[in-house]
């Protein structure tokens, strides 16, 4: 009999607690406690509200770092795309010194890989005038210029063979 009167004992002391609201309600029932329980129930609104503020700064903190994350993705493909670019500008450019084209001629190389930059330089070259050292043949741009004298040439040529 002792056994059971400890327990109505102690289950009239503790009223059943309410769930936890966010009105000011809740206070008012506080008052109806005993002293252990509302220092219980302080501590764990007061840990609750820590972790809510754990919570929030960790979620901004987050929110910052995907955002300088994606910054840095597209600062790391605009990079990229860069090299690729100076990469087919540097490969246009050999091509070009290869077929011998000007510079003209060089800047306007089509292709995205090296195959198609070496036949469009090819098909050019065939419509390229051969240069003053090219041993294809052909006239040199000074022979006919401005400063062209016939009489020194003659001169130059009996001077050469006698």
């Amino acid at each position: 009999m002792d056994t059971e009167n400890t327990e109505n004992e102690t289950t009239t002391e503790a009223p059943a607690v309410e769930p936890e609201t966010n009105d000011d309600s809740s206070a008012s029932d506080q008052s109806d406690l005993p002293t252990w329980a509302r220092r219980e129930l302080d501590k764990t609104r007061g840990e609750a509200a820590n972790y809510r503020t754990k919570l929030r700064a960790t979620e901004t903190e987050l929110d910052s770092r995907g955002t300088a994350m994606a910054e840095l993705e597209a600062k790391v493909t605009a990079l990229e795309a860069d090299k690729q670019a100076a990469e087919l500008a540097a490969t246009r450019a050999q091509i070009a010194a290869k077929h011998a084209l000007p510079e003209a001629l060089a800047r306007v190389l089509a292709g995205d890989d090296s195959e198609a930059l070496e036949a469009h330089a090819f098909e050019l070259a065939r419509y390229v005038a051969p240069g003053p050292g090219d041993p294809r043949g052909g006239l040199d741009g000074g022979a006919g210029g401005a400063d062209f004298d016939p009489v020194e040439l003659a001169r130059q040529v009996r001077a050469s063979r006698y």
